[in-house]
């Protein structure tokens, strides 16, 4: 196999923003030195800003020795259906070893990144020798959509890629441990990375954390790095997804009187026992683990009628396969098949082999308001689809997600069931309870899950 090169991570020591902005790594003899470090910290807060902004300038001058920068805050979530079963049938070949037919949209078998990219794919999957096939396939498959976004806008054209060249990627948001791991593979191919926290590290498992380089700065504090501005277009177009769900937000905030007349003629609220009788579209999910024993139960949504159902990401997390109960059938359908997931969002999406009656999610213009009544379902504490009412408290937004807060009592083992408006359509899963504080419960909005779940509703 040609244009294969071995990386040497770290080879020299560095202590700040500057450091990595300016240090080129070397190759000599096939041999790529590159960066992975991790700043955590601040020292004082405009040299820190500024640092950034002289490191962005720096590296953004592409007639100076630098030949790709890019630097984010958060991740591209979204991968549709089509994609999906895409970057499903490549991570096939990857695990057949099927070179002849595998290929992504942005990197191709005629290449010079091909060979690197594909030994660097062996390479990671070494880190997932003691986890289940499941979590390595989600991994692999989320590894090659990043890998599409992302390269092609800290690259440029991924055909010119050169090994001698010096590639640079930094991000600044908050991190998963799956997003640390994609950061760890991006050196693999020659890439110097650079991750920033002004609060706190990560926190990972030691042997996980010392792929990169701790570099621990004087104080912590909350500070809102701005997005690169250099050259926004790269960020923007990673984020397409987010903008045009704001463009639609300022779309449907127009002729809002009209909206809210046309639907109160077409709709008509449900009683509360009408809405009950919706639980037989909720289920009761439970995790086991490689030992046969069960870790934990949360709850599930149909949302496709073809086996389809929405739940948490922690709810399905650390399991080696599944078991769904559904209301009224003495069947116990069991899957391993994790479609896909978002850790960000704490989102997921299964399929059992049965056909499903799912629940529509709210896609009205009009957006919902405090005070507005809600029903959740879910099986909270194992006691399968149990029903209560509240209304809606507030909306929050914790880590850049949107979150519903509401008042229908929730515990332990609701998570992943559903919150209902009056006209039985589902506006968010439930995720989460403050259990310091009576009736606060979170759940993520009907927004963010038809964005995840676009391309798997009819």
């Amino acid at each position: 196999m040609e244009d294969i090169i071995n990386i040497r991570i770290n080879p020299m020591k560095i202590n700040s923003i500057q450091s990595f902005a300016n240090i080129k790594g070397g190759f000599i003899k096939g041999i790529k030195n590159v960066y992975f470090i991790r700043i955590i910290g601040i020292d004082e807060k405009d040299n820190y800003l500024n640092d950034i902004y002289n490191m962005d300038k720096l590296l953004s001058e592409r007639n100076n020795q630098y030949n790709g920068y890019l630097r984010i805050n958060s991740f591209p979530t979204y991968i549709d259906k089509n994609d999906m079963l895409f970057y499903t049938s490549q991570y096939e070949n990857f695990i057949k070893n099927n070179t002849e037919d595998f290929r992504l949209k942005n990197i191709k078998k005629n290449m010079p990144l091909f060979n690197i990219y594909l030994m660097s794919l062996k390479n990671i999957k070494k880190l997932f020798k003691n986890k289940n096939v499941s979590i390595l396939k989600n991994f692999i498959i989320e590894l090659f959509f990043w890998s599409d976004c992302i390269l092609p806008k800290l690259i440029g054209d991924t055909n010119k890629w050169n090994e001698k060249n010096s590639y640079k990627f930094v991000f600044t948001g908050n991190l998963k441990k799956h997003e640390y791991y994609f950061l760890y593979f991006l050196t693999q191919i020659g890439v110097d990375v650079m991750y920033m926290n002004t609060e706190k590290d990560l926190d990972f498992e030691k042997e996980i954390l010392e792929l990169s380089e701790l570099i621990k700065l004087n104080s912590f504090a909350k500070i809102d790095i701005p997005l690169y501005k250099i050259n926004e277009t790269s960020v923007k177009n990673l984020h397409k997804q987010d903008n045009k769900t704001k463009n639609t937000k300022l779309h449907t905030n127009i002729n809002t009187q009209n909206t809210v007349f046309e639907n109160k003629n077409k709709r008509k609220e449900l009683d509360f026992e009408q809405i009950a009788k919706m639980a037989s579209s909720v289920v009761m999910i439970s995790v086991y683990n490689n030992s046969e024993n069960c870790i934990k139960t949360g709850s599930g949504v149909m949302i496709n009628k073809d086996g389809y159902i929405l739940t948490n990401y922690h709810v399905i997390s650390g399991g080696s396969y599944y078991t769904v109960n559904i209301e009224g059938e003495n069947n116990v359908y069991t899957t391993n098949e994790i479609i896909k997931y978002n850790n960000y969002t704490d989102l997921s999406l299964i399929r059992i082999d049965r056909q499903l009656n799912p629940i529509n999610v709210y896609n009205e213009k009009n957006e919902l308001s405090r005070g507005q009544k809600v029903v959740a379902i879910g099986s909270p504490l194992g006691l399968f689809n149990s029903v209560s009412d509240g209304i809606i408290s507030g909306f929050r937004n914790i880590d850049n997600v949107n979150m519903i807060q509401f008042t229908a009592p929730i515990s332990h083992g609701s998570s992943g069931g559903a919150l209902l408006n009056l006209y039985g359509e589902l506006i968010g899963i439930s995720t989460a309870g403050f259990d310091d504080g009576q009736n606060i419960n979170l759940a993520v909005d009907y927004k963010t899950i038809l964005n995840f779940i676009k391309g798997f509703i009819k």
